[in-house]
């Protein structure tokens, strides 16, 4: 199923779900990291990059409607590439 950026109830909607569920993912990614052992400055920055990843998901959707999709997928390939090159 796929959501009609376009239509602007359907953006409003779905920017305002991110911008509420933002901070549970927040709170949610430091907890787990701290779960698996990871260090606090570790965990902190999880947190601070799912943060990001939400807001910044949150703000190409309301800017850019439905071409956020063209948006998401040069940011997976261009992670993908960067993980591709910094593996060990």
């Amino acid at each position: 199923m796929t959501a009609n950026f376009d239509d602007p109830v359907v953006k409003a909607r779905v920017v305002r779900a991110l911008l509420i569920l933002t901070p549970f993912l927040v709170i949610g990614s430091y907890l787990f990291a701290l779960l698996q052992n990871a260090s606090q400055p570790i965990a902190f920055l999880l947190a601070g990059l799912s943060a990001a990843m939400s807001l910044g998901t949150a703000a190409c959707i309301h800017w850019l409607g439905s071409a956020s999709r063209h948006v998401a997928t040069a940011v997976i390939v261009i992670v993908a590439i960067l993980s591709f090159l910094t593996r060990r």
